[in-house]
């Protein structure tokens, strides 16, 4: 008598024929708590922003880099939503002067982080970016992309010059995967597997 679970592997595996199969992965859960926050500043103030190996030492999980990086995100002054026009016509000056020189930038800007202000620059200020609607070649090249890259936006942003990571993922989430036709789903090795078929759309 044929296992059950055999069977059903089997006739997954039949229907994964020609699909493009994506796992989840588990986000990490590592994350600052306020607490924690407030004392790097407190630390960042006392070092003068410097010895972040000495403020790592203060916290149980967190090495100098991720110390650092943290900082620059929360640090005093920083801004966090919208943009105001003046600081889009500033970064566009200052790449001009100084090039992608972010945390320079992040320096004479005063209000604004290297991660926002690359991120800005890069997503909407960057005026070789394409920012009209996805063609249907586009879209086409993007269905066979993700079936040899799967979800590695920035390595299948190198093959759209004027489109950037971001707006390619925001494409595929939006619109390409609500065209999708057949979605099959079943637990493999207490994974979550998907399969796509994408042969609907080519």
């Amino acid at each position: 008598m044929t296992n059950t679970n055999d069977s059903k592997l089997t006739k997954s595996k039949k229907l994964a024929t020609n699909f493009v199969f994506s796992i989840r992965k588990v986000k990490n859960q590592k994350k600052w708590t306020r607490e924690e926050d407030e004392l790097l500043i407190l630390l960042a103030e006392k070092y003068n922003e410097k010895h972040w190996k000495e403020i790592s030492k203060k916290f149980a999980k967190k090495n100098s880099l991720q110390c650092f990086s943290r900082y620059k995100r929360i640090r005093p002054g920083i801004v966090k939503g919208s943009w105001k026009k003046e600081e889009d016509h500033a970064i566009v000056e200052l790449v001009n002067k100084y090039g992608k020189a972010w945390s320079k930038i992040s320096k004479i800007l005063g209000t604004r982080n290297g991660k926002q202000i690359r991120d800005r620059f890069i997503n909407v200020l960057d005026p070789e970016i394409k920012k009209g609607k996805f063609t249907e070649d586009e879209d086409r090249k993007l269905i066979m992309l993700y079936n040899q890259y799967g979800s590695k936006w920035a390595t299948i942003s190198k093959y759209y010059p004027n489109r950037t990571a971001d707006m390619i993922k925001n494409r595929f989430h939006s619109s390409i995967k609500k065209k999708l036709g057949e979605r099959i789903e079943f637990s493999l090795d207490d994974s979550n597997v998907r399969f796509y078929n994408f042969s609907l759309l080519l």
